[in-house]
């Protein structure tokens, strides 16, 4: 190539030069942006992702019965057929949420520490129907705080150990006849007792223990979580109750049971058993005083 000898021709030269350096590398632009084309236009469109399916809710608020106050840090269970139960805590004012559950039916319980859903007739869990178009909303589950009795048996002024304490609810809130609670307390040496998780209501306490008469305490009110302390109960030797049962025609009966019903607790609580001899004899000690009623 011959170069240009004048200032001017140099000049126009490299101006040639810079013209066709910017036309190339635009052209080499253009050739990268085709090819970025076509490398997305290979690569396959992720098809829009499937719609999962419908979260269902169970929600509402767990309450004191009689107070109408949330209960924070209740525990809700949901058990809906074969599915995992769901298990969730409530927040403030007692409010609860269950997501991601299967349409069907669900079995819903509650539960919270110090406190309980009620005596015998109480219901203990709600059943409800879960379907895609109606979620579930608006329950109160409730329960009642429960209370507390301790106190101590003697005799005279010494403890006495190995007593068996229970309680008969006279009256309480939902129930229709009085009741008794079977799993109560026995005594330690220094003759103390704790009765925990107590239906509020109208209540006594029944004592029993072999060596002495049965006993009970006076009716007890006991308030929505209340506690009464330093209870003392009092036993007494009691008397004893003999007797023979015999058939119609007046020979002796052989282990038939016999049961013995303490008086003033309509049938409820301190009730005793014992077979007959051989000769159909049967004995009760330590019976308490007053009119038992004795039964075959």
């Amino acid at each position: 190539m011959i170069l240009p000898s004048t200032t001017q021709g140099r000049l126009t030269l490299l101006l040639v030069l810079l013209l066709l350096t910017i036309l190339g590398a635009a052209a080499w632009l253009v050739l990268a942006e085709e090819g970025a084309a076509e490398v997305l236009a290979e690569r396959s469109i992720p098809e829009a992702p499937v719609r999962a399916a419908v979260e269902h809710q169970v929600a509402g608020r767990v309450v004191y019965r009689d107070e109408g106050r949330g209960v924070v840090g209740a525990q809700v269970h949901v058990a809906c057929g074969d599915a995992a139960v769901v298990s969730t805590d409530t927040v403030l004012d007692g409010a609860f949420g269950v997501s991601g559950l299967p349409s069907g039916a669900c079995e819903i319980t509650w539960e919270a520490p110090g406190a309980l859903i009620g005596g015998p007739s109480a219901v203990r869990q709600v059943g409800v129907k879960i379907r895609d178009d109606a979620p579930v909303a608006g329950l109160e589950l409730a329960l009642v705080r429960a209370g507390r009795v301790s106190g101590r048996v003697v005799d005279g002024s010494a403890p006495v150990q190995g007593v068996d304490v229970s309680v008969l609810y006279l009256e309480a809130e939902g129930e229709p006849a009085p009741f008794s609670v079977s799993d109560g307390v026995r005594t330690g040496a220094d003759g103390r007792f704790d009765l925990r998780a107590l239906l509020p209501g109208r209540l006594q306490l029944l004592v029993e223990h072999d060596d002495y008469a049965m006993a009970e305490t006076e009716a007890l009110f006991l308030h929505s979580g209340g506690l009464v302390t330093d209870l003392e109960i009092s036993l007494a030797g009691g008397g004893s109750v003999s007797g023979r049962v015999v058939d119609e025609d007046g020979r002796a009966v052989a282990g038939a049971r016999v049961l013995l019903r303490p008086p003033g607790r309509g049938g409820h609580g301190g009730r005793r058993e014992a077979v007959t001899g051989g000769d159909g004899g049967v004995v009760f000690d330590a019976a308490p005083t007053g009119t038992s009623q004795l039964s075959v």
